[in-house]
């Protein structure tokens, strides 16, 4: 059965994890199978929906429409305005800590901020970290473990709720061996 996933929206995650049981284009048995649906944000909050699917075969008989009733009126409605603007992301600064970098860096408005760190010259990253980061001046600490000595760079990219993109910026940083 195929069918689209549902949508979510959250105040503080733009674009939630939505996952079905059973999930579009499972085979569903003749009969009506119970669809639950769960939606969850960056932060582990969970809410879940669910729905009924009929399936009609051969000799069974047609599903039984329910009855009209009032339909409930549409809740959290608010129109917003069109952003068109992309979030900025200033004042980068990278600092070693320990086992691991510090990176310090302010946003214009909240958004889904991603570092991607390639070892120089290489096309795959060797290391993705995403997370959802308010507007103001935020300090994140990345972990080195599993990368050799080298160069490499560190790209941080930032994207708001209505899909504007940031300009990327990149670092650069050596990795020494311990001695």
């Amino acid at each position: 059965m195929h069918y689209a996933l549902p949508s979510a929206t959250d105040d503080e995650t733009p674009d939630p994890d939505v996952a079905c049981d059973p999930a579009p284009g499972s085979t569903f048995p003749v009969g009506a199978t119970t669809v639950t649906c769960t939606a969850t944000d960056a932060y582990g909050n969970a809410t879940t929906h669910a729905f009924t699917v009929t399936v009609v075969g051969p000799g069974s008989p047609a599903p039984q429409s329910p009855e009209p009733g009032p339909v409930a009126p549409a809740v959290d409605v608010v129109p917003r305005a069109i952003d068109g603007a992309a979030p900025r992301l200033r004042a980068l600064k990278l600092t070693r800590l320990g086992r691991g970098l510090r990176l310090r860096f302010t946003l214009s408005e909240p958004a889904k901020v991603k570092i991607v760190v390639r070892r120089r010259g290489a096309r795959r990253p060797v290391k993705v970290v995403t997370v959802q980061a308010r507007a103001g001046t935020r300090t994140l600490r990345l972990r080195l473990a599993g990368l050799r000595a080298g160069r490499y760079t560190l790209e941080v990219r930032a994207r708001d709720a209505a899909g504007n993109a940031a300009v990327p910026q990149r670092l650069r940083i050596r990795l020494r061996r311990p001695g």
